[in-house]
């Protein structure tokens, strides 16, 4: 019944942003989900959202999942979209469909550099607001915000403890953190 009041006190963000992010919370205080991450399906033929997909799960694996999918929808999505381009032009490509998605995709899409400097920025809150996360909660909680998979997420882990901003310790013979890996933010 307070949706209204609820709604104003978010002062950043579209009305789309609002609205997803109220829905979450809601989700989330009514147990329904642990994990609610989205994805955007954009209208085959313009340059806005159709509707948003969203995943509401108790499962961490289930997140890895959708953002693995979600990789694979956006690289089809990108080869759809580039074909009724050059239908509707009538110019073909000078560039090969594998060329095309792999400049689409580290535009934008999982895991490319703008994601992953997000990821990176969402990483460090969260491990600063739970010291001691093991990566087998700290995972999910990145991917359900940011676009990106649990293989990129240990990867920054890597780069930000090369780089002086977490801590945490590797199981001897391992290069990168294991699901009972503890971070912490460094001192």
């Amino acid at each position: 019944p307070e949706w209204g009041t609820a709604f104003n006190a978010i002062h950043d963000g579209t009305i789309e942003e609002k609205i997803l992010r109220m829905f979450k919370s809601k989700m989330k205080e009514s147990g329904a989900a642990t994990y609610l991450p989205d994805i955007p399906i954009l209208k085959p033929r313009e340059e806005r959202i159709k509707m948003r997909l969203v995943l509401g799960t108790h499962s961490s694996h289930g997140v890895e999942v959708f953002r693995t999918v979600q990789r694979k929808v956006e690289q089809e999505a990108i080869l759809a979209r580039h074909n009724i381009r050059s239908e509707s032009s009538g110019q073909s490509s000078l560039f090969s469909d594998e060329q095309i998605v792999d400049f689409e995709t580290k535009s934008d899409g999982v895991g490319c550099r703008a994601n992953l400097n997000k990821a990176s920025d969402t990483l460090l809150q969260v491990v600063s607001a739970n010291p001691g996360i093991p990566f087998k909660r700290l995972a999910p909680s990145v991917m359900e915000q940011v676009p990106v998979r649990e293989t990129d997420i240990k990867s920054l882990g890597i780069d930000l403890r090369t780089a002086g901003v977490l801590q945490f310790e590797l199981p001897n013979g391992k290069r990168k953190p294991v699901e009972e890996t503890k971070f912490y933010a460094a001192k």
